[in-house]
């Protein structure tokens, strides 16, 4: 007897699952439309969108490609993780095309080599590791300078934009690591991750002060060190990883909205 097709499940099979992956993405892409829109940032938004559900895809396919079991969800995520792949360099393309110049490539060629670290551990089934979040969290912050350039923005000014999304995404994996362990009743990282907290606030802090970043910014980032504060020093909360997740991408929001604003009151 034919074994029948398994029915085929989008989330967490086409559409990733986790709240985390979908934070460190739309954070940056918000933050660079909403600092500086244009029709180019929007195809590279788009791009970046493909990319990552193709990613999403194909690595589903690659864990469920063997066994007569899972031939339909193979084939699927197989045929649908493709044509992601395929539309996201032609979005690109369409990207410099519109923007007329391809500045905006530089942000991702700088952190191409951390984007094949984290693809490398998901192969391995490694993604869990500080590395591979830290790596792909990086590489994911890229797209906000990215975006600016693309609108006509100076690499100054877009490398100065970069250092808010790129240490707001450090933190945030700190955070979110340290406070799962704190939960599991390892204590261990909690000074580690408050004294990255200030050092962060410390530099956002001298950068505003020089009028190379608007004050507003530095509040996100003082925001961020009495909320790890909060967070960490109470001690266990009994919350479960989902909680964690949801508050951070509700911090996240914030945070981009306080950011934008400063810049709408700069720029």
């Amino acid at each position: 007897m034919a074994l029948q097709d398994p029915p085929l499940r989008w989330r967490g099979t086409l559409i990733p699952a986790e709240h985390g992956a979908w934070d460190l993405l739309l954070e940056p892409l918000a933050l660079g439309m909403l600092v500086a829109p244009s029709a180019a940032g929007a195809l590279l938004s788009a791009s970046a969108l493909a990319l990552f559900l193709s990613r999403t895809a194909i690595l589903k396919w690659w864990t469920t490609r063997s066994g007569p079991a899972h031939r339909q969800a193979a084939r699927s995520t197989r045929i649908w993780g493709f044509a992601w792949a395929l539309a996201a360099p032609l979005l690109l393309l369409s990207a410099i095309l519109v923007a007329g110049q391809a500045r905006l490539l530089l942000p991702l060629l700088l952190v191409a080599p951390l984007a094949a670290v984290q693809l490398r551990a998901q192969l391995r089934r490694e993604a869990r590791g500080a590395g591979a979040e830290l790596s792909g969290a990086l590489a994911l912050s890229a797209l906000t300078p990215a975006l600016v350039l693309a609108a006509g923005w100076s690499l100054g000014a877009a490398a100065l934009l970069w250092t808010a999304p790129a240490l707001r995404a450090v933190l945030s994996v700190y955070y979110v690591r340290a406070k799962l362990r704190l939960e599991r009743g390892d204590d261990s990282a909690v000074g580690n991750v408050l004294d990255a907290h200030a050092c962060g606030s410390v530099v956002m802090l001298g950068l505003a002060t020089a009028g190379w970043l608007p004050g507003l910014v530095a509040a996100a980032f003082v925001m961020m060190t009495l909320r790890a504060m909060w967070g960490l020093l109470r001690g266990r909360a009994r919350v479960t990883a989902r909680q964690v997740g949801l508050a951070e991408m509700s911090l996240g929001i914030v945070f981009v909205v306080m950011t934008a604003a400063g810049y709408w009151g700069v720029l």
